[in-house]
């Protein structure tokens, strides 16, 4: 049984690369079909009902705030807001600090993998990896 009921999305990068599509936004709001991606990442997410989700952010978080609110899907959503940029590993390390659990599952607010995390989480406990 999938164990993990917190998870992070790492949210927070420039988006450099995306700029000419989308000036004003993080690249997880980037829009497909009039939805923000980032919506069909944690639309995946809740299938497994997670206590909660940690968004991790930085660039124009607050597009990211103000089209989620509080919860998704009845799924509580926290915030770590980087004040200044962290980088990858500052930004998990202070999302962390927003969770209670010691096995939290952690994707890239900006990549699609719609992985069965039942499965993923049987391989990674039979392997005695925690």
């Amino acid at each position: 049984m999938f164990n993990t009921r917190e998870c992070i999305i790492l949210a927070g990068g420039l988006g450099t690369r995306l700029r000419g599509v989308v000036r004003d936004l993080p690249k997880p709001m980037a829009p497909i079909d009039a939805k923000p991606f980032l919506f069909y990442l944690m639309k995946w997410l809740v299938k497994y009902k997670p206590d909660k989700i940690v968004i991790s952010a930085g660039y124009k978080s607050q597009s990211i705030i103000d089209y989620f609110g509080d919860s998704f899907s009845g799924t509580p959503l926290i915030y770590a807001i980087e004040e200044k940029p962290l980088g990858t590993g500052g930004a998990l390390k202070y999302a962390i600090g927003k969770t209670a659990g010691s096995d939290i599952l952690v994707v890239n607010g900006d990549t699609y993998f719609p992985v069965d995390i039942e499965k993923l989480w049987y391989l990674h406990t039979s392997k005695n990896y925690i």
